[in-house]
C-alpha cells in the first residue's frame, strides 16, 4: 500500500504536468480526477502526443486530451466489466 502523502504528491505533480502541457486551468477539478483515476503512464502518453504535436488534427490540445482520457476510461471500464463477467 502506498503512503497517502506520496500518492497525493504524485497526483499533484501529474496535474501540474497536465496544466503545463495544455496551458489551461479551466478544467482543474477534472485534471485532479483524471490524475486520481487514470493510470499515470496512459496520461503521460497522451501528454507526450500533444507535445510532439500529434494532436494537431483536432486543433485543440485540451479537446484532444479530454477525448483521449474519455476513450481510456471507457476501455478500462469495459475491461473491468469483462473481468467480473468471467
Amino acid at each position: 500500500m502506498q503512503d497517502p502523502e506520496f500518492e497525493h504528491r504524485r497526483q499533484q505533480l501529474l496535474v501540474d504536468d497536465i496544466i503545463v502541457t495544455l496551458h489551461n486551468l479551466h478544467h482543474l477539478a477534472l485534471y485532479r480526477t483524471i490524475a486520481a483515476t487514470v493510470p499515470e503512464d496512459l496520461i503521460r502518453k497522451a501528454l507526450s502526443e500533444i507535445q510532439r504535436d500529434e494532436a494537431s488534427e483536432s486543433g485543440d490540445p485540451v479537446m484532444y486530451f479530454m477525448q483521449e482520457m474519455e476513450r481510456i476510461t471507457e476501455e478500462l471500464a469495459t475491461m473491468k466489466k469483462r473481468g467480473r463477467e468471467h
